[in-house]
């Protein structure tokens, strides 16, 4: 089951093996590949942006959680048990498992704990380094979001790390698939077929525009191609924002990948149906978009 815990065991050393950072990579990039089919994208997508959509943070967190776990359980064992004093002959020689449990709790500003575990429930541990964890990960994710200009359309949004509520709300896989293209440039637009062809960005023109770069931007709001859908699309968004009309363009194109009402079907058919009109018209275009 997608999500279930595991225990590796070392059957050559008939005893458990720690999972550390120098093992996760490996089942993290089995995790991403399953996250990425179920969001429906292609195996290249950023795993920042696909991360960012699910809410979702990578194993090594959980794995050193419970390596943590595992070391409060032993240090709390009676002093006389056999696991204790094995426990006690690992410390002198200060293990590399050890060493790692020290180096998690320091860097996570919970140095009190190694020296003083037995002061502290499990529990209490678990929150707060979970806490600390997510949270440093969050921060990190904010800053290579704005970092990566794959990702500069998500950067405008002030996105929060959590799951989208699209992904839930819409049943259609296919007009919840174009949402998440269009908000992870996980798409063919040209500004994205253009990088992979080292093309400069300023020449990754729009097939219906000659002058415009054919950016997420300009395909949602701006492409005369797609005049009248959007129409359609801003008189229904209208209803739920009456000055939507109003608004200037940044401002349409942010509400239009963020919106969080009963429209976000209506804004997901629409970047369909703008794709699939995009593509009937630049048939013979290496950057058609899927």
């Amino acid at each position: 089951m997608y999500g279930s815990e595991f225990t590796c065991f070392d059957r050559s050393s008939k005893s458990m093996k720690i999972i550390t950072s120098q093992h996760i990579p490996e089942f993290d990039i089995i995790d991403m590949r399953f996250q990425k089919f179920l969001l429906g994208i292609h195996a290249k997508a950023s795993n920042d942006g696909v991360r960012g959509e699910l809410g979702t943070f990578p194993i090594i967190l959980d794995a050193e959680i419970q390596l943590v776990k595992y070391w409060h359980r032993l240090i709390n064992l009676p002093e006389d048990t056999l696991l204790r004093q094995a426990y006690d002959n690992v410390v002198i020689g200060e293990h590399d498992w050890i060493v790692h449990v020290k180096n998690i709790l320091n860097f996570n500003g919970l140095g009190h704990i190694w020296l003083n575990p037995k002061s502290y429930n499990i529990d209490t541990i678990t929150s707060q380094l979970r806490q600390r964890l997510q949270d440093i990960y969050v921060q990190n994710w904010h800053c290579a979001i704005r970092n990566n200009s794959k990702l500069s359309s998500l950067s405008t949004l002030n996105k929060q790390y959590k799951q989208e509520n699209y992904l839930s709300n819409i049943k259609n896989l296919d007009i919840r698939k174009a949402i998440t293209k269009l908000r992870i440039s996980c798409h063919k637009l040209h500004v994205e077929t253009g990088r992979y062809r080292k093309i400069p960005i300023d020449e990754r023109v729009c097939p219906f525009c000659p002058e415009q770069v054919e950016d997420e931007y300009h395909f949602l709001t701006v492409c005369p191609k797609y005049t009248d859908k959007r129409n359609s699309l801003y008189t229904k968004l209208s209803f739920y924002i009456p000055g939507f009309i109003a608004m200037d363009l940044k401002s349409k194109f942010k509400y239009i990948l963020t919106c969080d009402n009963p429209c976000m079907v209506d804004i997901g058919r629409y970047i369909k149906e703008c794709i699939e009109v995009r593509n009937d018209g630049d048939k013979n275009c290496i950057g058609t978009v899927d």
